[in-house]
């Protein structure tokens, strides 16, 4: 028993030498990231440090939440009067070590508000949106991603809650200042991520899901998943807002790039018309591939759609809701964050910045630029016969939804 002792007191010992060590290196970074001028200087660095930062609070709550674990495991009253030392050194270690790990936090929440504060101020400054969200997507995704097979009913959020908080707060920001391809980047791992939250908490039966079309509850019950599953719901409907007010994106340049994509004959050619409609229209093939792999996701997007369908602007004075929405999505769609794009507007809610009728009526439109099936080009409009069964998966789950 003496030797374990000894084993655990050179581990804690160890853990805490690197604990020291870390928390030397974000201060250094902390001061070089001050003296940082603004612009493409700040932005080249948060490129790096901004995933790392957000991924390393989460380890670092994780660590710490461990290291507590262990610390009650471990015996409260040595079992001979010459093993009391070595109990109340690994007792002392456990202490030093979460005190530790209570000032690397403090440190990280520290330079995460500065950038937060200096990225608002920056209204240029273009945030890692692609590489903030792979650290809320699991690591099965990834693998599904690399084998080209994504699957997401089976996918679990693991992030802890502290990076998957701050990283949604991140994506606020930068997708209100990404590009229309970048928000088609986005979707689908955006979608990835909301199906996650709703299949949260659903029983598992031999290793999978009961049923495609079942969904969790508890981004209804619980607070603060209901939070993150309203700020993934607004950063989703951003991105699409966003895809459509591209005016180079139309139906008949999305299928002259299907065609020229698809046709071989002609390579230097086609090449060319490939390569320069692929840079002007962000594509959408992903998206509906999340779409058609999930009936899950496909039925939360198109309630995405229905409730901004449905909107009309309520009065402050009335508690009555628009007709046909439902008191939840009418909730989480007023709440959202403004985009703060408006000249000269002070907006904090969505439900401010499209106060104006004819500020709804174009968000309306875009809405309808991609899902009208007379443009022939539609998010739940499928080319082929296969695609045409899950469509009907999706919408006989868009249905089932609705009822309950």
């Amino acid at each position: 028993m003496a030797e374990k002792q000894t084993d655990t007191s050179t581990t804690l010992k160890t853990t805490l030498t690197d604990l020291q060590s870390e928390l030397s290196t974000l201060n250094r970074v902390s001061h070089r990231l001050a003296l940082t001028d603004a612009g493409p200087a700040l932005e080249k660095v948060l490129n790096l440090l901004l995933p790392r930062l957000l991924s390393r609070i989460g380890k670092n709550d994780d660590a710490k939440t461990s290291n507590r674990s262990n610390k009650r495991k471990a015996p409260s009253s040595p079992l001979t009067l010459s093993s009391s030392a070595s109990v109340s050194e690994l007792s002392a270690l456990h202490d030093q070590i979460n005190a530790m790990h209570e000032s690397i936090h403090k440190k990280l929440i520290e330079m995460l508000t500065h950038t937060m504060k200096r990225v608002r101020e920056d209204r240029n400054c273009q945030l890692p949106c692609v590489a903030i969200l792979e650290l809320l997507l699991p690591e099965e995704h990834r693998q599904q991603q690399q084998s080209e097979t994504v699957e997401p009913n089976g996918l679990v959020v693991t992030a802890n809650p502290f990076t998957i908080n701050l990283s949604l707060a991140f994506l606020t920001l930068g997708v209100n200042r990404s590009s229309p391809s970048a928000c088609s980047d986005l979707l689908p791992g955006l979608l990835t991520f909301l199906a996650c939250l709703l299949l949260e908490g659903l029983p598992q039966k031999e290793g999978s899901f009961y049923s495609d079309n079942c969904v969790g509850i508890s981004h209804i019950l619980d607070a603060s998943r209901k939070m993150r599953f309203d700020q993934t719901c607004h950063l989703i409907l951003r991105c699409l807002e966003y895809i459509s007010c591209n005016p180079l994106e139309k139906a008949a340049i999305r299928r002259a790039a299907d065609s020229s994509s698809s046709n071989v004959s002609d390579a230097s050619s086609n090449n060319m018309n490939e390569t320069s409609a692929e840079s002007a229209v962000p594509s959408l093939k992903e998206t509906k591939r999340a779409i058609l792999s999930n009936p899950v996701v496909g039925a939360a997007l198109f309630e995405i759609f229905s409730d901004v369908l449905l909107y009309t602007p309520v009065s402050a004075a009335s508690s009555l809701i628009p007709y046909g929405m439902s008191t939840s999505g009418y909730q989480r769609l007023i709440n959202g964050a403004a985009s703060g794009k408006m000249v000269g507007g002070n907006s904090k809610y969505w439900k401010e910045e499209f106060a104006s009728r004819a500020r709804l009526r174009e968000l309306k439109l875009k809405m309808l630029e991609l899902i009208a099936p007379c443009r022939r080009f539609a998010l739940f409009l499928f080319d082929d016969e296969k695609s045409s069964d899950d469509a009907s998966k999706v919408a006989t789950s868009a249905k089932v939804e609705n009822e309950c």
